[in-house]
């Protein structure tokens, strides 16, 4: 299934980041499958509607405000899409001089 984003969309593919757990003498109860949610998530556009106004390519790895992501499954698949303005800053690697 393809999917295009349209009205400022972005479709982004959400990275796996290994999140580390503080471990404290106090117990609380969360539910199976509990992650804390982070403000900030790390991902790779995979699309960019027609319509964006920002500089953002197909590859950029970016940094967004993760309680902005929609979460959209049709035909079995799950895929997330944010709107451009939300995405903070597009990660580089540094190159070697």
């Amino acid at each position: 299934m393809n999917v295009f984003p349209v009205n400022k969309m972005i479709l982004v593919e959400l990275s796996e980041e290994e999140q580390e757990v503080t471990s404290t003498n106090d117990t609380i109860l969360v539910p199976a499958g509990y992650r804390p949610a982070s403000q900030h998530a790390v991902g790779f556009i995979l699309d960019v509607a027609e319509d964006c106004d920002s500089d953002l390519s197909v590859g950029d790895e970016i940094v967004f405000d993760s309680t902005m992501v929609q979460e959209v499954a049709a035909h079995g698949e799950t895929h997330y899409l944010l709107k451009e303005n939300f995405v903070l800053c597009v990660l580089e690697e540094e190159e070697d001089d």
